[in-house]
């Protein structure tokens, strides 16, 4: 796993990081998780210094991912693994990405899977940080599309914006970005 350090986007007490649990006795893949770590160093400017942990239930998500197919050949897209890809931090809420797999109706397919996490002040005198109720999802490019390589950032209206990578049989690799309103 790798630990993402939050870009910290105005005033906190504490700084955030989060990472995305894996499991290497797990074979073969694909791994299950529903987990995201956040992670915090309460007192940072004190010696010595701890980080404490909060693991996250986040729903239900697959671990491994396929290479994805571009137009016009038959040379893949490594699409760098599941790790968690970043995470910044806005007004008491954590948002991170990384890449699943899709399944069921998605199809085999790598999907980008964004959350909204409410810190509610944890480890400065608040309570555990909680999934934001309908902040998140899975990005779908459509029928066929691998959308993989996300990076999240959030504006002082709340509006959420994500760059990703995108490809498919009949579509060249590029670059897109999406976003949502609160």
């Amino acid at each position: 796993f790798t630990v993402q350090p939050a870009h910290m986007l105005g005033y906190s007490d504490v700084p955030y990081m989060a990472s995305i649990p894996y499991n290497p006795n797990q074979v073969p893949p694909p791994q299950n998780g529903n987990v995201i770590r956040i992670a915090t160093v309460p007192n940072p400017t004190n010696m010595p210094n701890s980080v404490v942990v909060f693991p996250l239930n986040v729903g239900g998500y697959l671990f491994w991912q396929v290479d994805a197919p571009q137009q016009g050949t038959t040379a893949t897209l490594d699409v760098l693994g599941d790790r968690l890809m970043n995470c910044c931090w806005r007004d008491g809420k954590l948002y991170a990405t990384h890449t699943v797999m899709g399944g069921g109706t998605f199809g085999q397919r790598n999907l980008v899977s964004w959350f909204s996490i409410d810190t509610n002040g944890w480890q400065a005198g608040g309570s555990n940080p909680s999934a934001t109720p309908g902040g998140g999802g899975l990005i779908d490019g459509g029928s066929g599309t691998h959308t993989f390589m996300p990076s999240i950032t959030v504006n002082q209206a709340g509006e959420v914006g994500v760059v990703l990578a995108r490809s498919s049989n009949t579509q060249f690799a590029g670059i897109y970005l999406t976003g949502r309103e609160p």
